[in-house]
């Protein structure tokens, strides 16, 4: 996170302004041999340089340079965004009405993906996503991040407890509170804000006081913010909940829980057949354009892994690598073979199977958690995709442990994808996950497949 930060200070620090009339405000100091683009320093947008209350104030503007390197760009702004983790929450990849049994729910849930989906086009003012744990207030926002990404836009995401624990470490040197390149003022900027689990009510008033803080400074100045918010508004500090409520520009979404159980389990753990069709051994494509003698060397040795894995699933195949490499294609490829030879597989985007199973914990939810946790721990082939892109809260961490912990001393067969740094994801689980007597660890070394024509 704090690596993040430092990303994002050092592109704050060189942001430069625009005048109403489009000209660049003399304020701006340059920076010699940072960036290419003389126009924009290398951010990729302006802010306008105007007052308070001007139709302007607040609007950012894409500059010219965004269409001479759009891949490098977007490296860039998904780097800074801390959006990594939620990386695959898409408006294509949510969930259909079809997990809800009655219309009111299907109304709710429709009306909550269609503002979602607008606002995406179109971010002004206020989104609030409410609803309990597994409705998908997650995925909707980081959704709409996702998409304006894509488009070149930049966006942070924050999880709020994350948040609140990292104003600690930003506030220990008590020279830097005014600094403008400070973490906390870079955040209050932000041309789109997503806070993701957004609660009050913390002993520490200190961080509350901060909290109140960044949502007045945005809330005057109308910033675009993003809101998750698990149970009732009428728990959030009468403060914070008096803005949310009196902004004319704000919109509060309710989504239900899920309800039709039964095509909740039905799909659990199953692969939609349309990636099934798209991702297979046969058109794992090796020539990739671009890339080195070296890379192609490894991506042959990656794919050969798989074929011998699926020849003889015993043990462990961790694949690790960047985003965009191909260890999800490889890994579904593998389960595409094992499915066609009458193996029982269960996948698992490991983010929304925690989601899943934290929803299934509670005690009023008639879907039975013990049973789908021993299926996944159980399961025949295993496959975990996305490894460390998860929220790393304590009870996250320990059903992770459990899982892991089970299928390892049973020496079950088990596929995971995961995040090159595999020191970011805790250490009773990537310990397991390097120890060779179990696991073979494939690290894929390639340019991102999917902006170089290769097949997905």
């Amino acid at each position: 996170m704090e690596e993040i930060m430092d990303n994002l200070s050092e592109i704050l620090k060189k942001m430069p302004q625009k005048n109403s009339l489009g000209t660049k405000s003399q304020t701006t100091t340059k920076q010699q041999n940072s960036y290419q683009c003389e126009s924009c320093d290398g951010l990729g947008w302006y802010t306008y340089n105007v007052p308070v209350g001007h139709e302007n104030f607040g609007k950012f503007i894409n500059c010219t340079c965004q269409s001479i390197d759009v891949q490098n760009n977007l490296d860039r702004l998904l780097k800074k965004s801390n959006l990594s983790h939620v990386r695959k929450y898409k408006f294509e990849t949510l969930v259909s009405a079809d997990v809800f049994n009655n219309q009111s729910h299907i109304d709710l849930f429709t009306t909550a993906y269609k503002e979602a989906h607008n606002y995406a086009k179109n971010p002004v003012g206020w989104i609030v996503f409410t609803g309990p744990n597994g409705s998908g207030k997650t995925h909707l926002a980081a959704a709409i991040g996702n998409q304006l990404i894509d488009k070149g836009q930049p966006v942070t995401f924050f999880d709020v407890p994350e948040l609140i624990d990292s104003f600690k470490r930003w506030f220990s040197n008590e020279n830097n509170d005014s600094d403008t390149n400070h973490p906390f003022e870079q955040i209050k900027n932000s041309p789109l804000l997503i806070l993701d689990d957004f609660k009050t009510g913390s002993t520490n008033t200190w961080s509350e006081e901060k909290l109140k803080q960044l949502i007045k400074y945005r809330s005057n100045r109308d910033l675009p913010t993003i809101y998750t918010i698990s149970g009732p508004l009428n728990q959030l500090d009468h403060y914070i909940l008096s803005r949310i409520q009196q902004k004319e520009s704000c919109k509060i979404l309710n989504l239900p829980a899920p309800t039709n159980h039964t095509f909740i389990q039905q799909k659990l753990g199953k692969i939609d057949q349309s990636m099934l069709n798209r991702m297979n051994l046969n058109n794992f494509n090796i020539q990739v354009p671009n890339a080195t003698q070296k890379q192609k060397t490894n991506i042959k040795w990656a794919l050969q892994a798989a074929k011998n894995f699926t020849k003889d699933p015993e043990g462990w195949l961790t694949l690790i690598g960047d985003t965009g490499v191909g260890k999800t294609h490889l890994a579904i490829a593998i389960a595409n073979d094992q499915i066609q030879k009458g193996v029982p597989v269960f996948f698992a985007f490991v983010p929304e199977l925690l989601d899943y199973l934290r929803y299934t914990f509670s005690p009023t939810n008639p879907t039975t958690y013990d049973e789908i946790f021993e299926n996944v721990k159980t399961s025949e082939l295993l496959i975990l995709d996305d490894l460390g892109r998860e929220h790393t809260t304590p009870w996250a961490a320990d059903k992770l442990y459990q899982i892991i912990v089970h299928r390892y001393n049973s020496r079950l067969p088990t596929v995971i994808t995961a995040i090159s740094d595999l020191n970011q994801i805790e250490s009773p689980i990537s310990s397991r996950i390097k120890d060779p007597s179990v696991s073979q660890l494939i690290e894929i070394d390639a340019p991102d497949y999917r902006n170089k024509e290769r097949i997905h």
